[in-house]
């Protein structure tokens, strides 16, 4: 090598650089410069954030195509389509606002005008993206009736009417002529009675039938619309004298009945009103009561009665 001339030592100097280059061009691996430039690239930001989240990148919302009345709402929820789950970071705008406005955070959209326009749904957290068209006819939005309200009453209902009840005892009888007999009439109404023959019977308006003449006669009580009967039969008959035929007491005072017949019995027809025994009348409480009596030893069976009122 010392011992070459100038024009050796050049020609050796330039083969020793193109071997060199030769070397860098044909043996190093292309690929490298590739994953320089790979590893040099930054990663985007939503793929970072799909990676975080482990988010779907498809979702979808409830309507594609809406149409509307002027006036009319419909609210939009987007949806993951992997987990049908809804989506809450959810941003919403209006193509054309002047026809459809919408709520940005919650999807609720209001048709303004007739026309067309759509409301793009934004996932503010994965870029990702649907779209819906709405529609708005030209008819004004009526929303249904609600149902008229129901008043409540200012007063309690009427209380249902109470059936009538009714009862008379006894449902037969014997009277002497000028005799009383006491009926027993029972109501939860009114009474009132009647008699179908009064030349024969007569009856006051608490119930005492008094015997006019022989024969038979019906007293009828009636209570509402409830009626009951009582047959009465006036017979002739030797009469007992008795000192009061009517007599007005207070209560808890006495009063001696006197007749002249002997082997008389005594009786009551309401004792809680008047008791008798021996003639003597105990008057115990306000009300009406007769006291009968009757003398075995008349062939014809004599009978009497004295009215008592307390």
């Amino acid at each position: 090598m010392l011992g070459l001339s100038g024009k050796s030592a050049k020609i050796i100097s330039l083969l020793t650089v193109m071997t060199i280059l030769f070397g860098v061009i044909f043996c190093f691996p292309a690929h490298a410069t590739d994953q320089i430039e790979e590893d040099e690239a930054p990663a985007s930001k939503s793929d970072v954030e799909l990676a975080e989240t482990g988010a779907v990148a498809n979702m979808f919302l409830n309507k594609t195509a809406l149409t509307l009345d002027i006036n009319q709402e419909y609210k939009l929820i987007a949806f993951d389509a992997g987990t049908n789950a809804s989506i809450s970071t959810m941003k919403f705008t209006s193509s054309n606002t002047a026809v459809v406005k919408v709520v940005a955070t919650t999807g609720v959209i209001t048709a303004l005008k007739a026309g067309t326009a759509n409301i793009t749904a934004l996932d503010t957290k994965t870029n990702r993206k649907a779209v819906c068209k709405v529609t708005v006819t030209s008819k004004t939005y009526q929303a249904p009736m609600a149902p008229a309200a129901t008043t409540a009453p200012t007063t309690a209902p009427a209380p249902a009417p109470t059936a009538t009840t009714l009862s008379l005892s006894p449902s037969s009888a014997t009277v002497f002529k000028g005799c009383y007999y006491q009926l027993f009439g029972s109501s939860n109404g009114t009474i009132t009675y009647s008699s179908s023959n009064k030349n024969v019977a007569t009856v006051s308006s608490v119930g005492i039938v008094y015997g006019v003449g022989a024969g038979s006669a019906v007293i009828t009580a009636k209570a509402s619309n409830k009626t009951a009967t009582c047959y009465i039969t006036v017979i002739s008959g030797s009469y007992v004298h008795i000192s009061n035929t009517t007599a007005s007491m207070p209560a808890g005072k006495t009063l001696l009945l006197r007749t002249k017949s002997s082997g008389v019995s005594w009786s009551s027809s309401n004792t809680a009103v008047a008791t008798v025994s021996d003639g003597w009348v105990v008057a115990k409480r306000a009300g009406r009561a007769v006291c009968l009596f009757a003398a075995g030893w008349i062939a014809r069976r004599g009978r009497g009665d004295a009215l008592i009122f307390v």
